[in-house]
Formats: C-alpha cells, structure tokens, sequence
C-alpha cells in the first residue's frame, strides 16, 4: 500500500503546472504618510522631476563604489539606463512610494508633490516606457496550520502537537508561513505525510476490531527502579506508572501483573491509581514464583492519562528471624490497558460517507458504486470531481484492499490525502463532462471551487466547508459580488476566521516567537508558561474585536481598552471587579496603555531575558508600525556591557548613548532609541513601572525631525498623526491574502484597496472585502 502510494504521489505531483520563482523584491510595506497616488499625472520635466530628485534624495547615499544597498546610482545616465534597467527602478519607485525611500533617519525629506512627480514620471509611457514586473507564482503547499485545520475540518479528526511538528517544516517568507516560494518540500517529507494520513484515516473510518486492542508494558517501562532489570521494585511507598494517550473515550480495562516479598503480618497491598483517583485497593499474597493478575474496569475521556500502579503498606524489621521476613516489598512484571471494550461507534465523517451504501448496497458494492463513493470522498477532499483516470486508480485500490468496505474506504482515503491535490492548492482543472462549477473565463479567473479554496485558505487556514462549496458550485458565482460578500461576511463571524489572529497576527506584529521567548527565572520568578499564554491571547481577542466588529484599523494602535483575564489584569497591576476570571473587555484609561504596544506581548518579545531592550522595541516600530527597515549594525558594533558593576553604575539610557558613540550607527539609532525608549516605562514582560532598578524611568526621547515623545500615549499620537499604520496592514494582509512577495508591479494594486476604503474610517473587513475582490487574488497568477 505504501508503495502504491508513492507512486501515485510522484505521478500527481509531475502532472501538475510548474511554476517559476517567485520575483524577488524587497517590501517595505507602509508609509510615513499616507500618499494619495495623483488621479491624473501632472506635466513631465525630466530635470525637475527626476534628476533634481535623485541628486537630493538618493545620491548621497547611493552614489560611489560604498553605495547603499549595492546600488549605485551614480554610474547611471538617465533616462537610458534606466530603460535598460526598468525593474531596478520599479523597484526604487516601490520604495520611494513607500516612504521607505529616503529612510526616515534622513532629516531631508521629499514632499508629497515631489514625490508623486517622481512616480509620475516612472509610470508614463515616456519614461520607463516598461510595464512594472508582475508577480509569478508556485504551487503553494499547505502550511503546517492549513493542513491540520483543514483535517479538523473535513474530517474532524484533532492532531497532536507532536504529529503537526513532524509534517514538513515551514519556511517564512517576507515574515509569513503561508509563502509559496517558501513551502519546499523534500523526499523525506513523503513518509511524514503518509504517517500522517493512515492516522486520520483510522480515526475518520473506524472498523469495528476482531479483538479487543490493548497497550501493554513491561516492569522495566514503568518509571521505577527495576529488579534483574525486568520487575518494576517498589522497594518502599511508592508508584509504578505509565502515561497513556486514548483516542476513543469508552470503556476500558487496567491489569496488571505483580507479585511481592511477604514480610510480617500481612500481605503486600497495592491500589491502582488513574490519574490522581484510587480505583481498587487490593493485597497481592503472590510471591516471585506464581505472580498475581489485578484489573479493574475503568471509563476513560480521550486524552493523555497515568495509570498507577502504587505500594500501599512498606516493612522492614531488620531483627526478623529470617532474611525473607525482614522486608516486605511489591513488584510489577507488567501493566496493561485493554480497550476500548466496546466496539468503536462510527464518526459522522463516515457515516456521511459509507451510512446509505451500506443501508442499501447490502454486503457488497458493484462498480458503480464504488465509483459513486470515491467521488463523493474526492470531491470533498479535493473540491472538485475525479477525473475518469482517477476514478479508475482509486477503484483499483479500493478493489485490491482485502476486508470490509470500511478497511477499502481507508486506504482509498489515504491515498486521496497523499494527492498532490490535497498537499497544495492547486487550480481545479476539470473535465469538460465532470464540471462541477462555473468555469474560469477568457480573463483567467479562478473558477467559482478554486476561489472557494483561495478564500477559505485566507479566512480560516483551512480549505472550504460544504457551505461555501456548495455556494461556489452555482453557476455564474465568481461574478455574483454579493453572494461571494455574504460567503465572506459569515466566515468572518465564524470561529474559524480566529486563524487571522492566530496565523496573520501574530505574524504580522511578529509575536508568535513569544511561546518560546526565554526569561531569566531569577530575574522574573512566577511569569509561567500561562501568563505567557495568556499574553497572546490577549492580543489575539483584541485583534478579532477589532475585525468583527468593523472598527477602525488604527483603533488597533489607539484603542483605550483591551481584552484581559483576572491573571493578566493582576499582572498588569489592575484591579479585577468582574465575577470569575473568564476573558473580559477592560478599559484602560488613566494606565498609560494605548492599542498593541501597551500589550505585554509585544512588550515581552522585544525585550532580552534579563531587561528591556529599547532599541529592540526601537527597531520594531521602525519595521511593523512605520514600514522602514533599518539596516543591520556594523560589524564593529560590540556589545553592550551588562557585567552587574556597569548596571549598577548609570542608568540604562546613559549606558545605550556611551555605546552608540560609533559614527555608523548613530543615523539608525537617532530613530529607534527615543521611539523605545518612550516604551520604558513598562518591563520586560509589560508591567508598568516608575523605577528600573535603583534609576527612575526616562521615556522621553526627540525623533529626527525634531518631534518630542515623553511616553507610549504620545508615540501613538506621532504613529497616528504620520497615517502610516493602516497602509502596513493592508500591504502585509494582501501578502498573506495571496501566498506571495509583494513586488513593484503590485504598487497600484496596494493603492486600489486603499482607496475603495473608508479614508475616515477604514476598517479590516473593508480590506479584507477589497483585497476578495480585487484582480490579483481573483486572477490565476501567471505560473
């Protein structure tokens, strides 16, 4: 079978369209202010539009054998070489568009007017004269998260943690998971899903069993000191245990076997222990040479599980008569867990699936039905019909698996997840006699299943449930905008759209790292694994807020109240009025917390183990809040002196100016200290605080331009007033949206979703709607 699997793998992955890499670009994606690009281009002059341009914004530091970024616009004549080379400047242009370009540090900024002249210039036909490189496109594999949710959802079948860290690992690109060019897949990668696949087959098809199954372990496997190296030896009070993991809650029996040397007035006692509950309380009179059987019957929930095997009643007398009378002590040869005892019941999955063929087909299924059955199973696994060819390669294997109609249906189903066409989102190529939606038009849009599929990767991380399917299968729906707006709008409101917190969020402000972000346990003793959990669900509640009830995008940075537990509120140093210590929406004001950056999990993740770190902090704003990357620190950086004697010596911020006396790296740091440093007065997992150590706090802090910021409340005012953050979002969510780099040629695209949104008041769902209907993710990327 596994053979055959392989082999089916290979074909369907070598039938499928080849795509070409990805076009690099870099993305620096938002805005210092927010640029209207102008309606209709003003008068070119050559002069004033473009050279003037580049010999006061770019040559200072683009011009020489030391150019910046490999660039060296001084070697260029313009316009020629620039019509050589269009795609270097269309890239530039990105930039300058950007407000990447000329980076913030620079006090010497272009206008708005100059700006746009510049753009102008490159986007009309006497100047570039280029069309702006579009994006290509690969095959997109399924992330590690759209793969286990999409298994939750066809199949409601749960992987373990472990199962979902052993399929292939995903690569970030441009900061997400979900990035074609990103999501190799490797030969090894092939054992990883099948493993994957025979589980969530038996899980989805159960057959009832011949015999009872049962999970047995020897003496030496029981977490206790041992006996010949065979015999658990319980030698004083003590336990003997495993832990079990049961899949199908029911019924179930604990045996084991033991034995013991008897000393004094009684025999050995032993109680089986589950989890922390005595179960039976018996003696076990046996000795090595006749050991004794004990079982109990038990109900078990799935889960994890300890069963407990524990010596009730220790006894050594060191003056006894004999030496076999001096101790008593219990050993166990084995433990066991028999079940489940009862047959398993069938799982909706499969009573969907199999429940009227066996109702009706009686104890054998002819051609036809078997046919009928793989397009049911493909058609929901795949989102569209088999073709004749593999209609016939799944009858083979269907016919070839000895058993019950269960047992064929599983390895049926294995080898439908090993498809290529289950791995990767792939565009649905019909037969013309077995379509099953509205077809992609001369344009080269989606057809009505695969925009079904793109839509439901974006929203939920997972392919589409039967609504949507069934939705997508009517005709003409990829042209009915209402109906894909309502299709979007009950997706948003559905549980499953929480994957755009949990997978574009936390990405998107860079904290999913928080989970295995390490402190120093002296430095911060009792901040435990679940404040830390609970620190991103805050942020994750306050996202989802934001989205579902269509506020204003720059409420994520401005907003007066947050979503917190008693745990949280407490850590945060507020008092908890509500009942119970369930999730509950707080105000905030008069805190000094505003938005995202008074979250302690933004405030943790940018901090190092022992501190804060405000140049971290610093540097995060700059990327996820302004769009300007700084460039890496020379080599010649050093670091910071954190011996106790120089902590204990000056504050913080005295000793970060000493060391950034280094001429390269004071243009970065004029920037990013004071926008850190007004974050100061919160530590290292986001607690306020008026003292950091022996010091006073100081936020204060002057941008290069001049602006003065004194603390959080007044760096969201500057971020605010600079219209910068909505433009971020909505470039970073159109990259997750389509699995790919953004590159120059999606400047206007950018532009476009931009402007079909409330400039007063946009909101995610306004972008979310925009980017839905917009060419680029409704169009077949070129391949």
């Amino acid at each position: 079978m596994r053979c055959f699997a392989l082999c089916l793998f290979t074909i369907g992955l070598l039938a499928l369209p080849i795509g070409k890499a990805e076009a690099a670009a870099a993305s620096a994606p938002t805005l210092l202010n927010n640029l209207q690009e102008p309606k209709a281009a003003p008068e070119l002059d050559y002069e004033r539009d473009v050279l003037d341009f580049l010999d006061n914004y770019c040559l200072s530091c683009h011009d020489g054998p030391d150019e910046s970024g490999k660039l060296d616009l001084g070697a260029h004549e313009f316009p020629e070489d620039a019509r050589e080379d269009p795609e270097l400047y269309w890239l530039a242009a990105w930039k300058v568009w950007d407000h990447a370009m000329p980076p913030p540090r620079k006090r010497k900024q272009p206008s708005d007017k100059e700006r746009a002249a510049f753009l102008a210039w490159v986007d009309a036909p006497d100047g570039l004269g280029h069309t702006p490189p579009q994006a290509n496109t690969v095959l997109r594999r399924l992330n590690r998260s759209q793969y286990r949710r999409s298994i939750e959802l066809l199949f409601n079948v749960t992987l373990s943690t472990d199962m979902v860290t052993n399929l292939p690992e995903d690569e970030s690109g441009d900061g997400f998971d979900n990035i074609g060019a990103s999501l190799t897949l490797s030969d090894e990668a092939f054992i990883r899903y099948l493993e994957t696949a025979e589980y969530i087959a038996e899980q989805a098809i159960r057959i009832p069993f011949d015999e009872i199954p049962s999970q047995h372990y020897l003496g030496s496997e029981l977490g206790s000191r041992t006996k010949n190296g065979t015999y658990a030896a319980l030698w004083t009070r003590g336990d003997a245990f495993v832990d079990v993991f049961v899949e199908q809650p029911g019924r179930y029996r604990f045996k084991v076997g033991a034995f013991g040397n008897q000393a004094g007035d009684e025999a050995c006692k032993m109680s089986l222990v589950v989890d922390r509950e005595s179960v039976l309380h018996t003696e076990v009179p046996q000795n090595e040479t006749a050991e004794g059987e004990f079982s109990k019957e038990i109900t078990l929930g799935k889960g994890s599980h300890r069963l407990t095997a524990r010596f009730l009643n220790d006894y050594y007398n060191p003056d006894a008569p004999n030496e076999e009378g001096k101790d008593r002590n219990l050993y166990i040869s084995w433990l066991e867990l028999e079940g489940p005892l009862d047959p398993p019941p069938e799982t909706g999955f499969q009573r969907w699936l199999l429940g009227e063929l066996k109702k009706h087909a009686g104890g054998s299924l002819n051609r036809g039905q078997y046919l009928n059955l793989i397009d049911k199973l493909v058609f929901h696994t795949w989102r569209r019909l088999p073709t004749a060819k593999e209609g016939e390669l799944y009858l083979g294997i269907m016919e070839s698996t000895p058993g019950e109609l269960e047992r064929k249906s599983r390895s049926c189903l294995i080898a439908v997840l090993l498809s290529p066409y289950f791995l990767f989102e792939t565009s649905v190529q019909e037969s013309p006699e077995r379509t099953t939606s509205t077809a992609a038009d001369k344009d080269n849009l989606r057809n009505g299943l695969e925009l079904a599929t793109h839509i439901a990767l974006f929203l939920w991380s997972s392919y589409p449930d039967r609504d949507l399917l069934e939705a997508a299968s009517t005709p003409d729906w990829i042209h009915d905008s209402e109906a894909i707006t309502a299709q979007v709008n009950r997706m948003l409101q559905d549980p499953r759209a929480n994957a755009l917190a949990e997978d574009f969020a936390s990405q998107c402000f860079r904290i999913r790292s928080l989970a295995n972000h390490e402190l120093d346990p002296t430095v911060f003793a009792g901040i435990n694994d679940s404040i830390m959990d609970s620190m991103l669900e805050e942020t994750y509640r306050f996202f989802m807020d934001n989205l579902r009830n269509n506020r204003n995008i720059n409420e994520l940075l401005t907003a007066e109240h947050s979503f917190l537990n008693q745990e949280l509120a407490e850590h945060y140093g507020l008092k908890w009025h509500n009942n119970g210590t369930e999730w509950q929406r707080m105000a905030l004001t008069g805190t000094g917390r505003r938005g995202i950056l008074g979250q302690a999990s933004i405030l943790t993740v940018t901090s190092l183990p022992t501190r804060t770190a405000p140049v971290r902090r610093g540097k995060w704003i700059m990327e996820n809040l302004l769009g300007a990357e700084p460039p890496p620190p020379p080599d010649n950086a050093g670091q910071l002196d954190e011996s106790p004697k120089v902590v204990a010596s000056a504050p913080l911020r005295e000793r970060l100016a000493a060391h950034r006396d280094n001429p390269d790296c004071i243009s970065c740091h004029m920037v990013m200290d004071p926008l850190g440093f007004s974050l100061e007065n919160f530590d290292a997992v986001g607690r306020w605080r008026e003292q950091d150590g022996a010091f006073p706090v100081d936020a204060g802090g002057k941008l290069p331009d001049g602006t003065k910021i004194e603390d959080l409340i007044e760096l969201v005012e500057v971020i605010h007033a600079r219209e910068s953050f909505s433009r971020l979002l909505v470039s970073r969510l159109a990259s997750y949206a389509l699995g790919r780099t953004l590159v120059p040629g999606d400047r206007k695209m950018i532009q476009n979703l931009l402007d079909k949104m409330d400039s007063q008041n946009p909101s995610l769902e306004q972008a979310i709607q925009a980017i839905v209907a917009s060419d680029a993710f409704r169009t077949r990327a070129p391949q």
